[in-house]
């Protein structure tokens, strides 16, 4: 007589997912995996990232004084320790912006399924590394390095964004990119509206 010692095993849900097998789908498949990453929250994995691309862009900002912090090991220990919390509260501002501007838009995402994918979408950023990295072997970076690097940082993440609003949301690509451009155009009309008020204010004050 046999036993099946198998058959009390879930086969329903998939195995989870490493950190590094995460990454490799964003970067490679990202319109399929973002699906996955808002609905299973990682919310491990999420913070991992934030705290890796955080952590090492901060030690090289802070080492050459870049941003508000002081050049040399100093700088490079405030840099290590406050930049990614800045560099976590920025993404999760972000994301409130998408969700509610998608919500707008008649989405479906709760805040949740669609800050966890915009975490993932920042792992490009880890590619600026490059730039203080490069600038320890030689005098200084010239502009030649240091635009093709954020064109291509830039262009990856707003990709990446762009697939993240799209799953979180449950959206079409129109909706996400009205998603997308929504706070621009937002922040566009508050400039407006404080330009208005400056010069009405210089004109009463000129009365």
């Amino acid at each position: 007589m046999f036993i099946d010692l198998n058959s009390n095993v879930d086969d329903s849900k998939p195995p989870s997912r490493s950190l590094f097998e995460y990454v490799k789908e964003v970067l490679t498949r990202p319109q399929w995996i973002m699906s996955d990453i808002s609905i299973d929250k990682p919310y491990k994995h999420a913070i991992s990232i934030l705290l890796i691309i955080g952590v090492t862009l901060g030690l090289g900002l802070g080492f050459h004084g870049s941003l508000w912090f002081r050049s040399g090991i100093v700088g490079a220990f405030y840099g290590g320790v406050f930049f990614p919390f800045v560099f976590g509260i920025s993404l999760l501002i972000l994301a409130a912006l998408f969700y509610w501007f998608g919500k707008t838009l008649d989405g479906s995402g709760t805040y949740s399924e669609i800050a966890v994918p915009v975490i993932f979408a920042s792992i490009p950023i880890f590619a600026v590394n490059l730039i203080p990295l490069i600038d320890l072997f030689v005098s200084s970076v010239s502009y030649f390095i240091i635009l093709p690097v954020l064109i291509v940082v830039i262009g990856a993440t707003i990709r990446l964004v762009y697939f993240a609003v799209m799953a979180g949301h449950r959206f079409s690509g129109f909706q996400s990119v009205l998603t997308l451009t929504s706070p621009i155009l937002f922040a566009g009309l508050v400039l407006m509206a404080v330009f208005f008020v400056t010069v009405v204010g210089s004109l009463i004050s000129f009365g």
